[in-house]
């Protein structure tokens, strides 16, 4: 009983020194954990309590703008120490304003991306149609270079990047996915992949090519690797499916043409596996 009244008054003790030390405890580093989305933030302060004991930490969700700060604070039981739990305190002002100009600048990164403004739009003699990156990584990179010279992109998630670094340098920056355009009306998306500080203080961003988001006009999804052209593929006119028959052609595949491809629908249909893959193109209607 004494032993039970005793660890009660000093870990009620231990917790209130701890509160009233917060102000000291800022001036550690604290961590910083992201759960986006999060289903309960006591239950993964919880787990992160023993690595922070005696030291602030927060857990953030950016995508719903919500920060909380925690203390870990040893558990003893018995005289013995037997873990740690989690104390949650106010939100350092300073660190509360650095999470919100990271909200925002997140926030109008997506609403400029979700725009048709955010979309960038693939000169012809890059490319002229999303088939055109199906086995070409010299197509791929030269896009995601294209991406990048958009300085107004460029620098809403440049933004972005110095408000997460300023959060914290480890930071997981999520997902972000840009999407190209070319001038046969098919498309595809583009991920952030990368940031590196450069000298001169700005971002150099990596954008590669999201393998899996290509759509050609006739909502074929474009194939990205020898065993995806198994199936069928309809096209409306030769100058949609001719795209299609180079990117064949990239990945050694054999096509053999019946007739004249010259009115539409066009059919390609590829059977077989690996080297043995043939694929039978024909016009339906002449």
């Amino acid at each position: 009983m004494i032993k039970d009244r005793f660890f009660g008054v000093f870990f009620a003790l231990s917790i209130m020194l701890l509160a009233m030390s917060s102000n000291a405890l800022s001036l550690l580093e604290p961590k910083v954990y992201t759960c986006n989305d999060c289903t309960s933030f006591s239950r993964l302060a919880e787990q992160k309590a023993s690595q922070n004991v005696d030291n602030r930490f927060y857990i953030i969700d950016v995508e719903n703008g919500i920060v909380k700060a925690y203390i870990g604070v040893t558990q003893i039981v018995d005289f013995e120490i037997v873990g740690a739990v989690a104390l949650q305190i106010t939100v350092d002002a300073e660190f509360q304003t650095k999470f919100d100009n990271l909200v925002d600048a997140r926030r109008e990164v997506i609403a400029y991306i979700n725009n048709t403004s955010g979309e960038v739009d693939v000169p012809s003699y890059i490319a002229g149609s999303a088939w055109d990156l199906s086995g070409s990584t010299r197509v791929q990179n030269n896009i995601g270079d294209l991406i990048y010279e958009n300085l107004e992109l460029r620098s809403k998630i440049s933004a972005f990047v110095w408000a997460s670094v300023d959060v914290s340098p480890a930071l997981d920056l999520g997902e972000f996915y840009i999407t190209v355009r070319f001038d046969d009306g098919s498309s595809s998306l583009y991920k952030l992949t990368g940031q590196e500080l450069q000298g001169d203080g700005s971002w150099k961003l990596t954008f590669e090519y999201e393998k899996g988001s290509g759509r050609d006009v006739n909502n074929n999804t474009v194939a990205d690797s020898k065993s995806q052209f198994a199936g069928e593929f309809i096209f409306g006119t030769e100058n949609e499916v001719l795209p299609f028959l180079d990117a064949l052609s990239r990945f050694g595949i054999e096509v053999e043409i019946f007739g004249v491809i010259s009115c539409g629908p066009i059919t390609t249909t590829c059977v077989g596996e690996g080297p043995d893959m043939v694929c039978e193109t024909k016009s339906i209607s002449c």
